[in-house]
């Protein structure tokens, strides 16, 4: 059923698609991220922050080591949680939006959830190799001209041990309830309106109307959002961890660099990543009002420009740092702040993305309802294309 063009309620409400909630968790936990890099990399207090420059001198090591940390144990890390918080975010979305076909959702399910157990078996190797290494990790700090002072950093090294462990763990849970509750019908939303000729005895289980199919998508739900945490604790605490402040001085003992982000770069990033998660933040609040939705999708426009902006002087910034050659006896890691301004690009495509989607795509045929069913009449419909007609935080539970 197409829009009244005279339905003013119509008008007056804002029906979000299945996508919006899992896309903004998304996007939520992205800046997340990027706030805790940039006040980790600002090397400052987040009121007095500190002019730098973006990287970080770390003391070589004939073992090819930095700091205690093997790069292949770092790197491993890395990779494992990037996969892991992609891949669960993935499985999210494709939960939560629209396909005609459910044996296509069921397909790729199953191919997730295999994805989720091979990464899950990554993480428990990960943490083969760190657990009872902690005491390897240091963290030195000087300058080219005097002694260098190195300090443990055995507990965030401990902390890495213990959320391979527990990333593991959750990788294997998720994968588990995805392909199970996929093979159930649970997780593949076959809508209810298409059994409806079917007897009660012929339809599967995850179509049957007793409260266990909520339950378990909420299961699963829970699962890949913990996953998703730890994986995005994992990377933080992982790119900390080499933690060199090696500063730069002259032979007369004079300051000659700090590492860190040039202080307009931080003070960017601060203002867009309090933007967006206020933004979001709100935007969770149950309301359907079309004037305060489009007001927000303003507001994620602007956030999109200002990450833009945020990753150009990032850019600019990393670039002035390379053209200056690193002192003798040290290596420049710049990781952390190239990582930094890619999160910065994602974000903004990430921000872009979810407009586009919400405020056109899912809109493009103004379709508000679907045929009537003996559902709760209660219970908030969804149109073919996969519009919500109700609240935003009530569309990731229906089938």
């Amino acid at each position: 059923m197409y829009a009244d063009l005279e339905d003013k309620e119509y008008w007056r409400n804002f029906e979000y698609s299945a996508a919006a909630l899992p896309w903004l968790l998304g996007i939520l936990l992205t800046f997340i991220t990027l706030i805790s890099l940039s006040i980790w990399l600002a090397h400052s207090q987040v009121w007095t922050v500190v002019d730098g420059v973006p990287r970080d001198m770390v003391v070589e090591e004939s073992n090819g080591e930095i700091s205690g940390i093997s790069a292949a144990r770092r790197n491993m890390r890395l990779a494992t949680s990037i996969l892991a918080i992609s891949l669960a975010v993935i499985t999210a979305v494709i939960y939560a939006v629209h396909v005609d076909h459910h044996r296509y959702r069921k397909y790729v399910n199953y191919l997730l959830a295999a994805c989720l157990l091979a990464t899950g078996i990554l993480a428990v190797v990960c943490f083969g190799l760190d657990v009872g290494r902690e005491d390897d990790a240091e963290n030195c700090v000087g300058s080219a001209h005097a002694t260098t002072v190195c300090e443990s950093l055995a507990d965030i090294a401990l902390l890495c041990t213990i959320f391979d462990a527990l990333l593991a763990a959750f990788l294997f849970i998720s994968g588990f309830l995805v392909a199970a509750f996929t093979r159930s019908g649970d997780w593949c939303r076959i809508r209810y309106q298409n059994t409806y000729h079917e007897l009660y005895s012929d339809r599967w289980p995850g179509l049957v109307a007793n409260g266990v199919s909520r339950v378990r998508k909420t299961l699963t739900f829970w699962a890949l959002f913990l996953t998703i945490v730890f994986g995005v604790t994992l990377l933080c605490a992982t790119l900390a961890l080499p933690g060199q402040q090696y500063q730069w001085v002259d032979s007369n003992n004079r300051l000659i660099e700090t590492p860190g982000w040039p202080v307009r770069c931080t003070i960017v990033r601060y203002a867009l990543c309090t933007l967006v998660i206020l933004t979001i933040a709100f935007n969770l609040i149950p309301l359907n009002s079309r004037v305060v939705s489009y007001t927000l999708g303003f507001l994620y426009v602007v956030a999109s420009a200002m990450a833009i902006a945020a990753f150009g002087l990032d850019v600019a910034a990393i670039v002035d740092a390379t053209a200056t050659s690193c002192p003798a006896g040290v290596t420049c890691d710049y990781t952390p702040y190239v990582t930094t301004a890619v999160i910065d690009i994602v974000g903004s495509i990430l921000l872009a993305g979810y407009v586009f989607w919400e405020y056109y795509w899912a809109k493009r045929e103004q379709q508000l309802d679907v045929e009537p069913t003996d559902a709760d009449p209660e219970t908030p419909q969804q149109s073919k294309d996969g519009i919500q007609n109700g609240p935003l935080l009530s569309s990731p539970y229906e089938a």
